[in-house]
């Protein structure tokens, strides 16, 4: 027969580790919905920037009016990336950053974003007004992965 004092010790010892276990846990489920949380406030942005009527028809004028905008939709979700999926969006953002409409004019513009986009493994041709629907679509690839 147990004394009063062991009950209470494996009582006691009893109610800690399970309240470190039920800690943990919801530590791991409260990480697990930050990240998607996360993503799918960054799949909003791209989405709505997509239904932007100069996305397609102006990509000069679409690009500057809304940099600032996913600059902070990719600054918001970096943190919540596995390492190898924050390389590839940096990439991603280096590229649509580099990659200036008003450049795209002249062949060597042209030149410059087929590499870059060789580098994703697309191919636009010679047409600009495709670069901008192919890069973001990168960016949810990279998110959704």
């Amino acid at each position: 027969m147990k004394s009063i004092w062991e009950w209470t010790l494996v009582t006691v010892f009893g109610a800690i580790i399970g309240g470190f276990i039920a800690g943990w846990i919801g530590l791991l489920f409260s990480s697990i919905s930050q990240r998607r949380q996360a993503k799918l406030a960054f799949l909003v942005t791209p989405s709505e920037l997509k239904h932007n009527p100069l996305f397609v028809s102006n990509p000069k004028q679409f690009r500057a009016a809304n940099l600032e905008q996913l600059r902070a939709a990719v600054a918001k979700v970096t943190p919540f990336l596995k390492s190898s999926r924050r390389v590839d969006l940096s990439d991603c953002w280096d590229l649509y950053q580099q990659i200036n409409p008003d450049n795209l004019e002249n062949s060597y513009g042209r030149a410059v974003a087929r590499k870059y986009l060789e580098a994703l493994g697309k191919d636009v041709g010679t047409d600009p007004a495709k670069i901008l629907p192919l890069i973001f679509k990168k960016f949810e690839d990279i998110i959704r992965s």
